[in-house]
């Protein structure tokens, strides 16, 4: 909601002099240049960050974080999100019941519960850090408890892989 940008076009080059829009209530920027050829090839490096930005909002989960990522690809190459996720105050009602089924073979099902499989971004590299200190309240009739994570998301978009700790007090 609320965008406003100013985009310089010059030969086959967009500069993104400002955007600004707000996402959940919360500013969101983005920044930086792509660049195209005739025959469909690409590049650009481009920054999008924003605070306390509403990532999942549904009725089990409310999932908030700062964003500071860079989505980067040179002539000829795949592209990469790379940066950092910084987890906010979240909440989780969930009955743990529900978590037993899960089929670990469909992405959708599994951490970190996403897979992108429309091309070209399926193929796009993960380098991104998500951190989180206590930031997940979860209550749910068996548990009530704060849940921290460092982890690092890797692989493809279509193919993410989270490595790293998830510690529950």
């Amino acid at each position: 909601r609320d965008v406003n940008a100013a985009i310089a076009l010059e030969g086959r080059r967009a500069t993104v002099r400002r955007f600004d829009a707000t996402l959940g209530g919360q500013p969101v920027t983005l920044a930086g240049q792509v660049g195209w050829t005739m025959d469909g090839d690409h590049e650009f490096a481009l920054r999008v960050a924003g605070k306390n930005l509403s990532l999942v909002r549904d009725p089990d989960l409310f999932l908030r974080a700062d964003v500071d990522l860079r989505l980067d690809k040179a002539w000829g190459e795949t592209a990469r999100v790379s940066g950092d996720v910084q987890l906010q105050r979240s909440l989780l009602f969930k009955d743990f019941d529900s978590l037993i089924g899960l089929d670990r073979e469909r992405p959708a099902q599994r951490p970190p519960f996403f897979s992108v499989a429309q091309p070209p971004f399926a193929d796009w590299r993960l380098d991104v850090n998500v951190k989180g200190d206590r930031f997940l309240n979860v209550f749910s009739p068996a548990f009530k408890g704060e849940v921290s994570a460092g982890l690092q998301l890797r692989g493809t978009l279509r193919e993410p892989l989270a490595v790293g700790a998830v510690t529950v007090d």
